[in-house]
Order: C-alpha cells, then sequence, then structure tokens
C-alpha cells in the first residue's frame, strides 16, 4: 500500500493499533526485510541549510507519523532502524506511563547528528524512540 503525507496524520491511521501501525510503518521504513545489503540512500547535503530558513516546529513539534508534504527530512536524515522492546528496570526514578508499563512495539533510530566532512573531529551519536500506542496519536 502507497501511502500519502495526509495518510499517517489521519483518524484512519491514528485509530488502528499499535501493531498495525508498526507493520504499516515499517513497510514504509524498511521496504523488503530479505534483502540484507541494502546501500543507503544519498544523503541531501543541498538540503541542510533548510534547517536554518525553515521554521523547526515544522520538523520537531509534529503529532504525525511523517512530515509535511514538501519538508525535506534535513536532521537524522541517515541512519538504522530497528524494532525494539522497551524494558522497564526496577529504579527510584518515579517512572510513570509507557516508561513504567513498557512497550513491545518501539522503533528505535540510531543516527548521526553533525554533518561528517573531513574536518569532522569524531561522531555525536543520537537515538530516536517511536513508542507506537494503541487508538491515538503515537
Amino acid at each position: 500500500m502507497e501511502y500519502k503525507i495526509k495518510y499517517w496524520r489521519s483518524d484512519e491511521y491514528q485509530l488502528q493499533s499499535r501493531y498495525d501501525k508498526l507493520e504499516q510503518l515499517w513497510g514504509e521504513l524498511v521496504p523488503d526485510e530479505e534483502i540484507t545489503d541494502v546501500e543507503p540512500m544519498d544523503f541531501l547535503w543541498k538540503d541542510f541549510p533548510e534547517l536554518f530558513t525553515q521554521k523547526s516546529n515544522g520538523s520537531f513539534c509534529q503529532d504525525s507519523d511523517g512530515l509535511k508534504n514538501k519538508r525535506h527530512k534535513v536532521v537524522h536524515a541517515q541512519g538504522v532502524v530497528a524494532k525494539v522492546e522497551w524494558i522497564p528496570v526496577e529504579n527510584e526514578e518515579g517512572y510513570t506511563g509507557i516508561y513504567e508499563t513498557g512497550s513491545d512495539t518501539v522503533i528505535m533510530r540510531l543516527s548521526e547528528t553533525a554533518n561528517l566532512s573531513s574536518e569532522s573531529k569524531g561522531l555525536t551519536p543520537s537515538i530516536a524512540l517511536k513508542f507506537l500506542v494503541d487508538n491515538k496519536r503515537s
């Protein structure tokens, strides 16, 4: 199924189970799991200056699983993804909600924060966790 940007914002998508959402998102992230030696897509260096000329809330303050139409992904554009499970451990931090109960429908992305170049002084890795929930926005 080919998805349109508006689909990820729709009630049709948001009101599904977390398992259905995971299946659909994973199909977009990893179209063919049988292929294990896939070259990464080109990094669109020409688009990175857009980070400084467009409003940042357009990328970071979304309640959708997709960016708005015509908006390039210029931050964390390349990385690796995996399906993971959040298993809480006993602690005295007072975590609540999904951090306390755990989740078996989490997508993790590991990516590089900085632009890599010959002048780079090392890596600045980042992690993002997408917790999918039933019948509402994730």
